[in-house]
């Protein structure tokens, strides 16, 4: 059966679901929850604390009604009169508080900008060209949309997940008259599931995940959506050893999207350029990590990754670590041929069976 974390997650989940049922669309909920986020490294974690899978039946397909407490990471899109430009300061300013599926298939989440909580309900949608659900909807001149993906694999590597979601949250200004892109723009990605308990993790010695990354590249001085945004994906391996509290791994296979491209398409970039995750560490079934962009052939700055730098925040999810899921952001400085960029996304794997001797 799922097991609270706290006494206060409990009590919110009991609230959120009966505000489900007498909500409008969207409501705002001034309520103090009485909890503070935990900021790492610029990613926020929900303050309303974990909910821990206890059995096999516990899957994100079981848990209709259920608060929900994500990893977010985020940056922020100015487009005003005076100004634009992307940055990605790391504190706690806009971040994804709760997500909710009601048994009708309505997806409630919890937004928290500039200290405002808005509760956001969306009806899904499908989105084949990027094989996940989609919804939008606008208030007092917002547009909040909520995007989860199902796939980010490749035939060999079915990236559905029993137990964490990864997903894109979005909110933007609108103003009468002008650019809908005009104001301030949150971009959101976070994963939120049914999380692994630490005493569940102790036991398993090490383990090895494979899935996928994912991420937007953004110019820091974003002349437009268009040709200051790229997408970045890739074939994610992770090496956990639970008894030490080490994990380490890599990126391969990676592709880019061009927005600002003619004929936009997935590119393979070379096979030689990688990222290299180390130094990382697991606390509390939850794991941080450094990575580093690399790259062993001679691809120009504008086709590689070399020279970024970052974080990951991730989690262990399923009764017995079945799934690992979190956020990652970088940062790499102007080169002779690219502007200073951003990067931010989010990654999911699932832990292969061990190889006999």
């Amino acid at each position: 059966m799922l097991n609270a974390a706290t006494g206060v997650t409990r009590t919110v989940s009991a609230l959120a679901l009966a505000g489900v049922g007498l909500s409008a669309c969207i409501h705002d909920d001034s309520t103090d929850r009485g909890a503070e986020p935990l900021v790492v490294s610029g990613f926020v974690a929900s303050p309303l604390g974990p909910r821990y899978a206890g059995g096999g039946e516990d899957s994100l397909e079981s848990v209709d009604g259920l608060v929900l407490s994500p990893l977010s990471v985020r940056v922020e899109r100015v487009y005003a009169e005076d100004g634009r430009g992307v940055s990605s300061p790391p504190d706690d300013i806009a971040y994804i508080e709760s997500v909710l599926r009601t048994s009708t298939g309505t997806y409630v989440v919890n937004y928290v900008i500039d200290g405002e909580r808005t509760s956001v309900d969306f009806d899904m949608e499908e989105l084949v060209s990027y094989d996940s659900l989609f919804g939008r909807t606008t208030h007092d001149n917002h547009a909040y949309g909520f995007q989860i993906y199902r796939d980010l694999g490749g035939n060999d590597d079915p990236a559905p997940r029993d137990y964490v979601a990864t997903a894109r949250f979005f909110t933007f200004e609108r103003r009468p008259g002008v650019s809908p892109y005009d104001g301030t723009v949150y971009e959101m990605f976070g994963t939120y599931g049914l999380r692994t308990s630490p005493e569940s993790l102790s036991p398993l010695g090490s383990a090895s995940y494979e899935g996928n990354m994912f991420g937007n590249v953004w110019d820091v001085d974003d002349p437009n959506r268009n040709t200051g945004l790229d997408l970045l994906r890739g074939t994610l391996t992770l090496d956990a050893n639970l008894d030490s509290g080490d994990i380490g791994g890599e990126v391969r296979n990676l592709r880019r999207f061009d927005y600002g491209a003619e004929d936009r398409a997935w590119e393979d970039l070379a096979d030689t350029i990688s990222i290299e995750i180390g130094s990382g560490t697991i606390e509390q079934g939850r794991f941080a990590a450094t990575w580093e962009g690399r790259d062993s052939g001679d691809a120009p700055a504008q086709d590689s990754v070399r020279g970024f730098t970052g974080n990951m925040l991730g989690e262990f999810y399923g009764p017995a670590g079945e799934e690992v899921g979190g956020v990652w952001r970088g940062h790499r400085d102007a080169t002779d041929t690219t502007p200073e960029q951003l990067i931010n996304g989010f990654f999911s794997g699932g832990r292969q069976p061990e190889t006999k001797q």
